[in-house]
């Protein structure tokens, strides 16, 4: 029985690690609200985004906006898009290049 159990997870194991691995990414061009006070702060970045799924990072910044990169779940960056568009601290949103997953 053990060996059973354990065919079986070397089996599904792989798989696990690739469905894991695939995951969309965006390239986005972000213009913030002159009141957000640290924008290259991770923990604001997370909140910007709201979903634990997902992570928003700095690539680079400018005086009049940044440029973030979101990894997500398989075919889901555009509808998180969507919704980071709706903060109030999000003036304008770019994608200026995608992973070619959505």
């Amino acid at each position: 029985m053990a060996r059973i159990a354990l065919l079986l997870a070397a089996l599904t194991l792989p798989g696990l690690s690739m469905a894991q691995g695939a995951q969309c990414t965006l390239r986005l061009k972000v213009q913030l609200t002159a009141d957000v006070e640290h924008r290259k702060d991770p923990a604001f970045l997370s909140a910007l985004v709201g979903d634990p799924r997902y992570s928003l990072i700095l690539v680079s910044a400018s005086d009049d906006s940044e440029v973030l990169q979101l990894t997500g779940p398989p075919n889901t960056c555009r509808n998180q898009l969507k919704i980071m568009r709706m903060s109030a601290y999000v003036i304008d949103i770019h994608v200026i290049g995608d992973d070619g997953q959505e």
